[in-house]
């Protein structure tokens, strides 16, 4: 099988939660594509790609994988990405959040509060999800 990782959280999320699972799911034989940019990385790998640049990129990987998995989405700007590519090449997206993104713990440093707009955007991002993974409850 041919799988998209497309992390888009901070480096240690990333390594836990996408790095870890690219790891053994290559081991199984799948081909996996992951879309990291390397240990510079400290936020959202959609705010440091020039916007036609991701959109190619990204169109080219959807268009030869059999399955895509991203991480939760959390700006408007990549969740019209994300939604445009699962309009165009109709595959199963999985989405992966940690948690339960809209009750964290009280003094977590976050932008994501009930009606914001980070929020919506995330619940969209959910909305078009074929699957959830989570490893909490």
């Amino acid at each position: 099988m041919k799988i998209l990782m497309v992390p888009t959280l901070n480096a240690p999320c990333i390594w836990y939660r996408m790095e870890q699972h690219t790891k053994y799911l290559r081991q199984f034989g799948h081909e996996v594509a992951f879309s990291y940019r390397g240990p510079k990385t400290q936020d959202s790998l959609w705010e440091y790609i020039v916007p036609g640049q991701v959109a190619e990129v990204f169109d080219q990987l959807m268009s030869v994988c059999d399955v895509a998995v991203f991480q939760i989405a959390h700006t408007q700007w990549s969740i019209a990405l994300i939604a445009a590519l699962k309009d165009r090449h109709k595959k199963p997206m999985l989405v992966d959040v940690d948690d339960d993104i809209y009750t964290l713990a009280p003094g977590t440093p976050s932008s994501v509060k009930p009606g914001s707009t980070i929020e919506l955007w995330m619940d969209e991002h959910l909305r078009m999800a074929d699957a959830i993974i989570c490893t909490t409850p």
